[in-house]
C-alpha cells in the first residue's frame, strides 16, 4: 500500500477517534456492577486535561482507588490506561491499544501481553460501558449512564475529595454496612430517571434507568 494510502488511514482514524474520545467526557454512575469484589455501585467523573486526555479517578480511601486514563500516544494512538489501587500499596496498571473499531465500541487490548486484558470500552454521550475480560475470562463490567444533574456532579466530587484523605479500608467498610443496613437489592429494576442523592453514612447513591437484570457470575482476581 502507498505511504500516502497509509498516512490518510491513519489521519482518518486518528478524527475518529478523536469524536469518540469527545463522547467519554462526563459524569457516570452505574449501580450492582459486576466487578472482582462483587457487585458495586461504581461512579466515574471523566474530565478533559489541558493535554486532550480524558481522564477519572474514584477515591474509595487514601489507598484505594480507580483510575481510567484515555490519551494519546507518541505516535497519535489512542491509549486507554486502567489503573486499580488497593489498601498496602498494592496497585496494577495496564496500558491497552486500540485494535478493532465498531461504531461506538472501541476494543483495546495490552498489546505487549496479548489477550491477557481485553476491554471493549463504549462511548455514546450518555452512556460509557467498559467490558473487560482477564485471560479471556469475564472481569469487569460497568455500565455506566451520564448524570448530567450539576448538584449530583458537585456532590460526587466533594465526596470523592474528601475519601482521598479517609483511613485506608474506612470508606469501603461504610459504604457495605450503609448498604447491608438498607437491605438493598442491586438485582432490582430501577424505573426512576438517573439521578444522584448524597447519603451519609454511605455516601453518593444514584438511581438509574430500567435496564435489564443481570446474571451473577464468579469473577476471578487478577
Amino acid at each position: 500500500m502507498p505511504v500516502l494510502a497509509v498516512l490518510s488511514a491513519a489521519a482518518a482514524a486518528g478524527s475518529d477517534h478523536a469524536a469518540w474520545l469527545g463522547k467519554v467526557e462526563g459524569f457516570y454512575v452505574s449501580r450492582s456492577s459486576p466487578t472482582p469484589f462483587g457487585a458495586l455501585d461504581f461512579a466515574m467523573d471523566m474530565i478533559k486535561q489541558p493535554d486532550g486526555a480524558v481522564h477519572g479517578r474514584s477515591w474509595v480511601d487514601k489507598e484505594t482507588y480507580f483510575d481510567f486514563k484515555f490519551y494519546r500516544g507518541e505516535q497519535g494512538q489512542l491509549l486507554f490506561q486502567e489503573t486499580g489501587s488497593l489498601p498496602g500499596g498494592f496497585v496494577q496498571s495496564y496500558v491497552l491499544e486500540v485494535v478493532k473499531a465498531a461504531g461506538d465500541t472501541l476494543t483495546f487490548e495490552t498489546k505487549k501481553q496479548p489477550g491477557l486484558l481485553v476491554a471493549q470500552v463504549t462511548a455514546d454521550g450518555d452512556r460509557l460501558r467498559v467490558q473487560v475480560t482477564l485471560r479471556s475470562k469475564p472481569h469487569v463490567d460497568l455500565d455506566m449512564a451520564r448524570v448530567r444533574d450539576e448538584k449530583a456532579i458537585t456532590a460526587f466530587r466533594a465526596a470523592n475529595a474528601r475519601n482521598k484523605d479517609q483511613p485506608a479500608g474506612s470508606a469501603l467498610k461504610q459504604s457495605h454496612a450503609a448498604r447491608a443496613s438498607e437491605g438493598v437489592d442491586g438485582n432490582l429494576p430501577k424505573t426512576e430517571q438517573a439521578g444522584c442523592t448524597w447519603r451519609s453514612p454511605g455516601g453518593l447513591r444514584c438511581s438509574l434507568p430500567a435496564r435489564r437484570p443481570r446474571t451473577r457470575r464468579a469473577w476471578p482476581s487478577r
